[in-house]
């Protein structure tokens, strides 16, 4: 087998954190990457996997700052210890 333009990409995993913790994920040098939001699901449950977002041109808690669509998720109830 044969690879052409292999690219290795490393992770540094953090967290997990709650909602009241995102705005200290603002270092401009190292702040980038794949986030993953879990939470209450009506179907799956508890601690189910609800979003995957990346941020690569800001930091994740400004990109995550700008997110909204979990306010609409159960709008009589404001997300206070949602896992990111």
């Amino acid at each position: 087998m044969q690879y052409k333009n292999m690219r290795l990409i490393h992770i540094d995993w953090d967290g997990p954190f709650i909602l009241a913790e995102l705005n200290t994920i603002t270092d401009n040098e190292i702040d980038y990457g794949i986030y993953q939001v879990y939470g209450s699901h009506n179907v799956y449950g508890s601690n189910t996997l609800l979003y995957i977002g990346k941020a690569d041109r800001q930091t994740i808690g400004k990109r995550i700052s700008q997110e909204q669509w979990w306010w609409n998720y159960k709008r009589s109830k404001q997300p206070t210890n949602l896992l990111w």
